[in-house]
């Protein structure tokens, strides 16, 4: 009895840190003038509203027209070396080019592989929303062994998906990043960003979304994780785990 005892003890002490789900960060750059840019977009928002199929995606739209344009778009498509319009990145470390007919099942596969990784952190998302800023708070925990290529923990806010291919829904609208260290099993530490909103927004159609990524090599995206925002009770933490997205 004492021996089976001892066994439980460890596996109650072990079990935190097993790795986690994978959310995938599926990223498209887009502008106006490009042809093929209405599908892509299409194509991501059409898989964003199927979360049967794709229950793990994060859809981020970076446009990048000078009179509406994303925050850090240029820093981000430099990051990922894009040359061509339109162009998605899939967990950072993924691509796919082009649009047309064929670009939705060229996403879901894309998908499917991001999605069958599995994460080596797990990232907890809190906020509240005082006057026109919203505080958000990630509680990051590393659950497995992870190599950090200068990493950064990014910080960014999303509009409201819309079913219309030729609108900028589901573009981000806010963007920062600071540096990320932690990179041994065990360790937790909470990061804190402060993002300006725009008083004419509809606070309930915002999504916030947290990032951990590397910014060399490959770019890989270790994890995410993304909570609706909502006004419904200003100035108060709404705790969510990544692995209970509210959609």
């Amino acid at each position: 009895m004492k021996k089976l005892f001892i066994l439980f003890w460890v596996l109650i002490v072990i079990a935190p840190l097993f790795s986690s789900q994978m959310w995938v960060v599926g990223e498209v750059f887009t502008e106006s003038w490009c042809p093929y840019c209405p599908t892509a977009r299409s194509a991501l928002l059409n898989m964003a509203g199927d979360r049967d199929n794709y229950p793990y995606l994060i859809p981020l739209i970076w446009q990048g027209d000078t009179a509406n344009v994303s925050p850090n778009y240029t820093q981000r498509a430099q990051l990922y070396g894009i040359s061509g319009l339109p162009s998605a990145r899939w967990g950072g470390s993924r691509s796919t080019s082009g649009g047309g007919a064929g670009i939705g099942s060229a996403y879901a596969s894309q998908y499917t592989n991001v999605a069958a990784r599995t994460a080596q952190l797990n990232i907890d998302i809190e906020f509240e929303i005082v006057n026109n800023n919203v505080d958000i708070y990630a509680n990051v925990e590393i659950t497995d062994y992870i190599e950090l290529r200068d990493a950064k923990i990014v910080f960014v806010l999303t509009r409201d998906i819309s079913p219309d291919p030729n609108s900028y829904s589901a573009s981000v609208v806010r963007y920062a990043q600071q540096d990320f260290l932690p990179d041994l099993p065990g360790e937790f530490e909470t990061f804190t960003q402060t993002l300006a909103i725009n008083s004419a927004w509809n606070i309930d159609g915002l999504k916030l979304i947290v990032i951990v990524q590397d910014f060399a090599g490959s770019r890989y995206i270790h994890q995410a994780a993304m909570k609706r925002a909502t006004n419904t009770a200003p100035a108060v933490k709404y705790p969510v785990r990544n692995l209970d997205i509210a959609l």
